[in-house]
């Protein structure tokens, strides 16, 4: 029996249905309209979905397990990363085959799930069941709710206290363990921090959260090993995350493994909903960067097809070609980038270097002249002038 009382608190939500078939769309928006949900907009994937959850206020999230480019899951991770999008209810919807693997992937960060084929009176119920336990939360999710936002404020000895509470309730809960693990890495017990994550780990091995935590301690403290071992294991459970591959993929090309890092980086390219050139752009600095300066080339390259008046591109472009002594091609890409705008001291600056290092030492300094009136006090451009002038 629906509460009447939660209906007239909840009937003017604005729901958001994802859901890369259309057809479904319809029915989920349709057994909501039938219920009395007026307010339902929808969305045909995860990418989607998040740039609508920034830009309006959601109140209430439906969303498929499988989909292209950003699942279900990756959409949820996305959302519970960021303090505004925390308690959001979001339910997912899965096929039974699928109902462990999900529980355990999410480890409750999920408010709730229905698993195919359901029924509107089956939706009807859970919607109540989630608000409900959203607002009468249990004590676990008291004191897991309490742990993470002082963890947040770096309210280290009380997040303790209440990451323990919630532990003593539920000694099972991998998600707890993990925020157990989190706040000692922050407090900089390291060792102990990294055990904690362990044993959440052993608790949940799908728990991807965990996985993800550990993979970014290690590669900011430089164990490029250990990062790896973990964002694979990560990669595992759920090969759709375009941040993680990339981050896969730059940690491969610092352990000198360009085949490798170059798989990722086309996992990451095959994920965006479209080529995307920020995407292709941060995978050809990450190349730049190393020095596969080949690998640069042909990804500023592919950047430059889908977005013809990226300057930085040109910019980027024209340095690996000369690294590669590709002089006449950098300068002749410069002044593709000046037909855009030529009032850039960055691409007077690099066009004059190209000009030195091909042997045109007049143009060199006419170009490298623009780019100090251009910006009188640009420190890269007076110290290349001196090298032209003999200073």
């Amino acid at each position: 029996m629906v509460d009447q009382a939660v209906y007239e608190r909840i009937k003017n939500y604005l729901f958001l249905v994802v859901d890369d078939v259309g057809n479904m769309r319809t029915i989920l928006k349709r057994m909501l309209r039938n219920l009395g949900f007026r307010n339902v907009i929808d969305a045909n994937d995860g990418d989607s979905a998040y740039e609508m959850i920034k830009n309006r206020k959601i109140d209430f999230i439906i969303a498929d397990w499988r989909m292209p480019h950003v699942t279900g899951i990756e959409l949820l991770r996305m959302l519970r990363a960021e303090p505004r999008f925390h308690e959001i209810p979001f339910v997912i919807i899965t096929g039974e085959v699928e109902e462990k693997r999900i529980v355990q992937a999410a480890e409750c960060e999920i408010d709730g799930y229905i698993i195919k084929p359901f029924f509107a009176k089956t939706l009807e119920d859970k919607i109540f069941a989630v608000i409900e336990r959203k607002e009468n939360p249990l004590p676990f999710d008291q004191h897991i709710f309490k742990a993470q936002s002082l963890l947040e404020i770096s309210e280290f000895e009380k997040a303790l206290e209440e990451c323990n509470k919630a532990i003593s309730l539920k000694p099972e809960s991998a998600r707890a363990q993990n925020i157990l693990g989190n706040i000692h890495l922050k407090m900089g017990n390291e060792e102990l921090g990294e055990q904690e994550i362990e044993k959440a780990i052993d608790l949940n091995p799908l728990y991807i959260r965990a996985n993800e935590d550990l993979a970014e301690h290690y590669a900011a403290k430089g164990d490029q090993e250990n990062a790896l071992k973990y964002y694979e294991k990560a990669d595992d459970i759920s090969p759709h995350n375009v941040k993680r591959q990339l981050a896969t993929g730059k940690i491969y090309l610092n352990l000198g493994r360009a085949d490798k890092a170059k798989k990722a980086f086309d996992v990451a390219q095959k994920n965006t909903k479209e080529d995307d050139p920020t995407i292709i752009s941060e995978i050809a600095e990450a190349y730049l960067a190393k020095g596969f300066d080949e690998e640069a080339i042909s990804a500023f390259q592919k950047n430059l097809e889908i977005d013809s008046r990226d300057l930085n591109a040109y910019n980027k472009l024209g340095i690996a070609l000369r690294k590669q002594s590709r002089f006449d091609e950098a300068i002749m890409e410069y002044e593709k980038a000046m037909l855009i705008n030529r009032d850039d001291e960055v691409i007077h600056y690099n066009i004059a270097r190209a000009y030195h290092e091909f042997g045109e030492w007049d143009k060199a300094m006419r170009h490298i002249e623009r780019s100090l009136e251009l910006d009188p006090d640009f420190e890269e451009a007076k110290k290349f002038m001196k090298v032209l002038t003999g200073e």
